[in-house]
C-alpha cells in the first residue's frame, strides 16, 4: 500500500541531458515524490551532450535525493538500461521515470491506495492527455496498456517479466505483445484519476531530441540507443534551439514563481495563526 512516508524505490532512466533531467526530478520531488522515503536507481547511457558526463548525470540525482544508486555503462542500450533498473528493485511497487518527463501539479499519495488495493492492477499510469478517451474499468477507472510513461509498477509483476527479456527489442513494445505473467493472467493497465482529470505530465524529450539532432531507435535492433542525425539544415537547428531554450526557461520559471507565492501564502497563514 502506498502511504506517506513508506519506502519507495524509483527507477530513473536517464542520458547525459542536465536540464532535462532537472525539470524532472524538480517537478516530481515536489508534487508527488517528497510524499516518500525514496531510493534513486539511476541508469546514465553514455548518450546526450557531450560536454557532460554520465557523473555529472548521478551527482544532479544526488542534489534531489540522497539515498542514490547508479550504473553508468560505457556503452548505451535503453532495454539493458531498464533491465537493470528494474532488478535492483525492492520495494513491493515502485515508481518508473525515464528523465524526459515533468509533472505539472500535485498528486497526494492516499488517491494511490484503493487503487493498489485490487490485486489485477498492475501499473497506474499518469496521463498525458485526456481520460474520456479510455473505455471504464473498475468504475472511473480507465484502461491503458502496458506503458512506460511515469507510473506505479507492482514490483512482483515486473520482475516476473524479466524473465525471457530481451535486449535487442524495445522494452514498452515487448512486455505490450504479451502481458501476462505466471501470476497476473489479467493484468490491468489503468490511467490515474477520475473522468475530468486533465493531463498531469508533459514531454520534454522530443523538443530536446529536435534541438540536439536525435532519433530514436527503431522497434528491434541491435542498439537500443539513441542515434544522433547528421547534416541538420542550419536554419532547423536555430528553430529548435530557440524553442527548446523558452519551453525549459518558461516550466522553470513556472515553478519558481509557484512555490514563491506557495512560501508567501503559509507565512501569511501563520501570520494569522499568530
Amino acid at each position: 500500500m502506498l502511504q506517506n512516508k513508506n519506502k519507495l524505490d524509483v527507477v530513473v532512466i536517464a542520458i547525459k541531458r542536465p536540464e532535462i533531467l532537472r525539470l524532472c526530478l524538480e517537478t516530481f520531488k515536489k508534487n508527488f515524490l517528497n510524499q516518500f522515503n525514496v531510493r534513486i536507481i539511476i541508469n546514465v547511457d553514455p548518450v546526450g551532450e557531450e560536454n557532460h558526463s554520465q557523473r555529472d548525470i548521478v551527482n544532479i540525482a544526488k542534489e534531489y535525493f540522497p539515498n542514490v544508486v547508479s550504473r553508468t555503462p560505457k556503452k548505451g542500450n535503453f532495454s539493458k538500461a531498464v533491465y537493470w533498473g528494474w532488478s535492483q528493485v525492492k520495494t513491493d511497487f515502485f515508481f518508473h521515470l525515464e528523465d524526459d518527463w515533468l509533472l505539472k501539479s500535485f498528486i497526494p499519495a492516499y488517491r494511490f491506495q484503493r487503487k493498489k488495493s485490487i490485486k489485477d492492477i498492475v501499473s497506474i499510469t499518469f496521463n498525458i492527455s485526456s481520460n474520456k478517451k479510455y473505455p471504464k474499468v473498475y468504475e472511473n477507472y480507465h484502461l491503458k496498456t502496458f506503458s512506460l510513461r511515469p507510473c506505479i509498477f507492482r514490483s512482483k509483476y515486473i520482475k516476473e517479466k524479466l524473465a525471457g527479456f530481451k535486449f535487442d527489442e524495445d522494452p514498452e513494445k515487448q512486455i505490450a505483445k504479451n502481458t501476462t505473467s505466471k501470476s497476473f493472467k489479467n493484468p490491468k493497465f489503468i490511467l490515474f484519476g477520475n473522468d475530468n482529470e486533465g493531463r498531469k505530465i508533459i514531454d520534454t524529450g522530443k523538443k530536446w531530441k529536435m534541438k540536439n539532432a536525435f532519433s530514436k531507435w527503431e522497434y528491434k535492433s541491435d542498439n537500443i540507443v539513441y542515434k544522433k542525425s547528421e547534416g541538420q539544415d542550419f536554419f532547423k537547428a536555430i528553430f529548435y534551439a530557440i524553442k527548446y531554450w523558452y519551453f525549459i526557461r518558461y516550466w522553470r520559471l513556472r515553478y519558481i514563481y509557484i512555490y514563491i507565492y506557495i512560501y508567501i501564502d503559509k507565512v501569511n497563514i501563520f501570520k494569522k495563526i499568530d
